[in-house]
């Protein structure tokens, strides 16, 4: 036999399941639930008015709550601005390693500007078999300059990358001060954390 435990005064769902008929009239523990057998309702789509099932509205949001006194959702502004708040690190962690320059600047092509870097300025000039340095459109750039051209022109690319970096920081703080300044719940899921970034 199914059956259904909820709160009395709340309607709240407290547990369902399948059990022998003896046992479900065991269920309702205390004068605060009620049993209703025959159905086992599920707590995330149904809450009890008297001794009637009633289905909850649909969630409008992944920011909304479900709130016993009113039975209804009740917007999570906290929920909703740490979402975009989510979305503002992810833009500014894809935006960091963008190509700078028109050469690469994810973690691994700035380890080896800055190792090449280390290199010239170490005296040990360029690698054996240096063939250039390759850009991000595959293209390979510098094959016919010496050591202190390739420096020169790594180090400005380092600043570059550098110098972007901080522009897209100062932008992403920018973008959490005013996510958290926003009070309506229509404008925080409405505010878009793609723009106002430096190229």
């Amino acid at each position: 036999m199914k059956y259904t435990v909820y709160d009395l005064i709340t309607g709240e769902i407290l547990r369902c399941g399948d059990a022998p008929s003896e046992w479900c009239e065991l269920q309702a523990q205390n004068n605060d639930e009620a049993l209703h057998i025959g159905f086992a309702f599920d707590a995330n789509e149904f809450f009890f008015e008297g001794d009637v099932p009633v289905r909850k509205h649909v969630k409008p949001s992944p920011h909304h709550d479900w709130d016993w006194p009113t039975k209804s959702w009740l917007p999570n502004l906290n929920a909703a601005r740490a979402s975009k708040l989510q979305q503002v690190a992810a833009e500014l962690n894809t935006r960091l390693h963008l190509p700078c320059n028109g050469f690469d600047a994810d973690p691994v092509s700035r380890g080896r500007i800055s190792g090449t870097i280390a290199r010239l300025q170490r005296g040990d000039g360029l690698p054996a078999g240096w063939v250039g340095w390759r850009d991000a459109s595959n293209q390979q750039r510098w094959a016919e300059d010496d050591a202190m051209t390739v420096l020169a022109n790594l180090t400005a690319l380092s600043r570059a990358i550098e110098d972007r970096e901080q522009a897209l920081l100062t932008a992403s703080w920018q973008h959490k001060a005013n996510l958290n300044a926003l009070e309506d719940f229509a404008a925080i899921l409405s505010y878009d954390p793609t723009t106002g970034w430096p190229s």
